[in-house]
This record gives C-alpha cells, sequence and structure tokens, in this order.
C-alpha cells in the first residue's frame, strides 16, 4: 500500500490534516438517498510504455446528518475498468453484488456552494476475509484460509473476466478517500485518493495471471456525489433507487473521462 492511507485515523484527511475548518452543524436536508461516481486514474507500465487505466464505480449512499458529522452508508453497484491493450477486464454483476456496504463517517462545512467536504475512508473487500479490512495483509495465495469463493463459482477469490480470453481469480482490496466541495445544492464535487491491492490466486491462462507495475495517478481522479431525490431516476416508482436504476441513469450523474495515456506522461 501507498504511504497516503498508512497511520491514518478516520476524520482526518489523507495527509493527515483534521477535517475541514468550516465545518459547522449540518442541514438536515443531507439525509437521504445519495449516489456516489468515482473515477480512477491508474498508469500501467508495460517495458517502457505506460499507459492510463481508468476505474468507473458506481455507488448508492444512504446519508443522514449527524452534528458536524455525515454518517454515510455506501453499496457499491458497479465497477467498470477502461480497455488496456486492447483487453477490458470485467468485473461480472455477481462477483460485485457481494461486496459488503461500508458504513463511514463524513465531514462537510454545511449546504451552502463552496462548502468543504471530506469523505471518510472506504475500503471495498473481496475474495478474502480480514479482520481488519484496511491493515491486515493480503493473502500470498490460494491455501490462504482467508480466501474465500466470493460469489459462489468453485473458485478462489472473485472471478474476473478479461475480455472473452479467459479468467482471472484474485483476492482485491480497494481504499479509498474523496475530497471536495458544494458545487450546487445537492451536488458535491471534487477529487480523492485511491489505491488497491490484488493477489492473483489463478487463471484460465498465462495471459490472465500475468502482473503488471501499476501507480496511482491522483492528479487525475474525479468524483461527484449527489442527491437522488430530483434526479428522477426511481423508474418503477417504488419510492427508492436501486442499483439497476443508477446504472441506467449513470449520465445524469456523471460524464466518465475518458483514458488518456498522457496524464502518465505528465502532459
Amino acid at each position: 500500500m501507498h504511504s497516503e492511507f498508512s497511520d491514518r485515523e478516520v476524520g482526518t484527511a489523507v495527509d493527515g490534516t483534521a477535517i475541514p475548518s468550516d465545518v459547522s452543524a449540518t442541514s438536515g436536508d443531507l439525509s437521504g438517498q445519495w449516489a456516489l461516481a468515482t473515477d480512477w486514474s491508474n498508469c500501467v507500465h508495460f517495458g517502457t510504455s505506460v499507459f492510463e487505466l481508468r476505474t468507473y464505480k458506481l455507488a448508492l449512499v444512504n446519508m443522514q446528518a449527524a452534528g458536524t458529522f455525515v454518517l454515510e452508508t455506501r453499496k457499491v453497484c458497479s465497477i467498470v475498468n477502461t480497455a488496456l491493450l486492447g483487453q477490458q477486464t470485467i468485473f461480472p454483476a455477481n462477483l460485485v453484488a457481494t461486496i459488503p456496504p461500508v458504513a463511514l463517517e463524513s465531514a462537510i462545512g454545511g449546504t451552502a456552494t463552496g462548502a468543504s467536504y471530506l469523505g471518510g475512508l472506504d475500503v471495498q473487500v473481496f475474495g478474502v476475509q480480514l479482520t481488519n479490512l484496511a491493515t491486515d495483509p493480503m493473502p500470498i495465495g490460494p491455501s490462504d484460509p482467508r480466501v474465500v469463493d466470493a460469489e459462489g463459482d468453485g473458485k478462489p477469490g472473485g472471478t474476473l473476466l478479461i475480455g472473452k480470453m479467459c479468467e482471472i481469480y484474485t483476492a482485491i482490496r480497494a481504499i479509498a478517500q474523496v475530497s471536495g466541495s458544494v458545487t450546487e445544492p445537492g451536488r458535491i464535487e471534487g477529487g480523492g485518493v485511491q489505491d488497491s491491492t490484488q493477489t492473483v490466486l489463478g487463471g484460465t491462462s498465462s495471459f490472465c495471471t500475468q502482473t503488471y507495475n501499476t501507480t496511482p495517478n491522483h492528479a487525475h481522479n474525479h468524483f461527484v456525489l449527489r442527491s437522488l431525490s430530483s434526479l428522477g431516476l426511481d423508474t418503477n416508482g417504488d419510492g427508492t433507487v436501486d442499483c439497476s436504476e443508477l446504472q441506467a441513469g449513470q449520465a445524469q450523474l456523471v460524464t466518465w473521462r475518458a483514458a488518456d495515456n498522457n496524464r502518465c506522461l505528465g502532459k
């Protein structure tokens, strides 16, 4: 893991500073159902070449104002990677559904435009059972007793698809934190930091199981957190938005950024 997450306490920013200085008692109108779209950038190195890999995640968020904090429960709905060397790593829906909701505390300076927002530490794990999600060592192979068959398909860890070519069996931990500000009522936007650790547990070909040098590219991360009360995504009229409705209405929430290798070349 990279150093921005080491020795960090919940309620502080990734650089160790305290919660935003403008935090005051939050308004009750923050409470309700929101959606979080995170758009992460990583640089993948193949020999002397480097490519940007972007990971798009959609999550449903239940928010509850609690004094100077906001209590959030986030549930991942989808994970999509951009293609790399012509192949796309696919996170099947039945695997994503096994990722448990994450409860965390965030801080916000109010609901007015410009108010600061600092998301809590978000740790997502699949394919392995860890006591401390953020700090326990990841398994080094399929014989580790903590490895689990995430989606019950008889294969260790979680099964990812590499295009139509092959499968990879893996355990993954992703740690992230977003920070930004209120840009309009019911909309928060900004950047953040993220890092992930992956253990390859097997696969159907050597192409699938090879590993590459991948580094986070924090300067080009982006997120949008938006209240769902006025987006009209509840197409079945049951009073709440589910994952399928969120995915169908993604374009109303965020425009994903296309991969651009120049971002990994400092251009």
